[in-house]
């Protein structure tokens, strides 16, 4: 939805050029209040149906069986859909010139309908990933749909991943979904002593760094996550460096603010849509992140609160192989491997052990290495 007359009042002018792949600043919480206060302008505009009725020159009666008679509901066969659509094409005739009929017997899937009416009610439902049952909830309405973007940490211009977020969610939500591969790193030389409990320690270590520290950088604020007490704020040393005496009034340096994140939600914040905004973790990893795209929650979109935030986009992911049999997924890496034709050089468990070590487990070589959790196999596993 277009979006870019929805500003905050007396904005200040962002760039001395034109960019026109950028939006104006937009208040999320106050295009949520215009866009419901025209829907709702448009709710009283609806002509009562004595109205119609004076207009078609009938009475109400006859006004009340055309109405029935028209309706929309009539001109959906919902009993023959559903038949059809559970008989398949098996049993319907071959012999005929309906082109219609034929496509539907090559495609098997043009003929559709909606399952679920746009009158949302919670039920059970299965996770597809966990297995875990839970009751659905509604959206409470009216709602915001932000949609965001998160780029790679190194190749900047690609998008990894793309998430559509609920206005009324903190922004820990959206910190929570993103994967990193740096969330798996594990910084001690392990090589005198690999064994597969490292390993899951690692992929134990990766799922509780959800909520270490970080931020989102979003219009001059740092959004930490202090949700655990041992959190570090990142943004300390920047807002302590920019607001020194000596460049508290520099023209081409504006003033930060920390806050944090948990206190946050999406409605309340103030942005660009295409403009690159950050996303900080582990110490100094960064992507860039983009709000492609802000609506009000249709009736097509998903209901379900607990689906939120829903991934729409994932990048084609590669995972990494053996260096030595390119066959099995690399759970090791090397640094200054003596025998390795790379550094870094990445192995399977097995190739590791074998080139490395004697079978007493003695290194035949000065290395070090350090556990691999690819974390391309989890992100697919949890998308498919």
């Amino acid at each position: 939805m277009a979006a870019k007359k929805l500003t905050v009042p007396n904005e200040p002018k962002f760039y001395t050029r034109e960019h026109p792949e950028l939006s104006e600043r937009i208040s999320i919480a106050e295009f949520k209040k215009q866009c419901d206060t025209l829907y709702r302008q448009y709710e009283v505009m609806v002509p009562k149906e004595e109205d119609l009725a004076m207009q078609l020159q009938v009475s109400t009666d006859i006004y009340h069986e055309v109405e029935s008679v028209c309706n929309v509901e009539q001109l959906k066969p919902t009993e023959g859909l559903v038949a059809l659509k559970n008989k398949g094409v098996e049993g319907l005739p071959r012999d005929h010139n309906l082109q219609v009929i034929k496509n539907f017997q090559l495609t098997k899937d043009i003929i559709t309908r909606k399952d679920e009416p746009s009158n949302y009610a919670p039920r059970r439902v299965t996770d597809s990933h966990t297995g875990a049952e839970y009751i659905s909830q509604p959206v409470q309405q009216p709602e915001v749909v932000l949609t965001v973007a998160i780029h790679h940490p190194f190749r900047q211009k690609k998008k990894d991943m793309e998430f559509q977020v609920l206005g009324s969610q903190p922004l820990t939500v959206l910190k929570d979904v993103i994967s990193c591969q740096s969330d798996y790193l594990i910084y001690d030389d392990c090589s005198e002593n690999p064994s597969e409990d490292v390993q899951k320690y690692v992929f134990e270590l990766g799922k509780g760094r959800k909520d270490h520290s970080g931020f989102f950088f979003i219009d001059n604020t740092f959004y930490n996550d202090m949700r655990n007490p041992v959190n570090e704020d990142y943004s300390k040393t920047i807002v302590d460096w920019a607001s020194a005496p000596e460049r508290i009034n520099s023209p081409r340096l504006d003033q930060f603010e920390s806050v944090d994140m948990a206190l946050v939600h999406f409605d309340q914040l103030i942005i660009r849509l295409g403009y690159p905004y950050l996303y900080c973790h582990q110490g100094n990893c960064e992507h860039l992140m983009m709000f492609t795209d802000v609506s009000m929650l249709h009736p097509d979109d998903c209901q379900d609160i607990k689906m939120y935030p829903l991934l729409v986009f994932q990048a084609r992911a590669r995972r990494r192989v053996c260096g030595i049999c390119a066959i099995y997924t690399a759970t090791w890496v090397t640094r200054h491997d003596e025998l390795a034709a790379e550094d870094p050089a990445f192995y399977c468990d097995s190739c590791f052990k074998m080139l490395h070590y004697t079978e007493d487990g003695l290194k035949l070589c000065n290395f070090k290495a350090y556990p691999y959790y690819d974390h391309v196999e989890q992100v697919v596993a949890h998308n498919t």
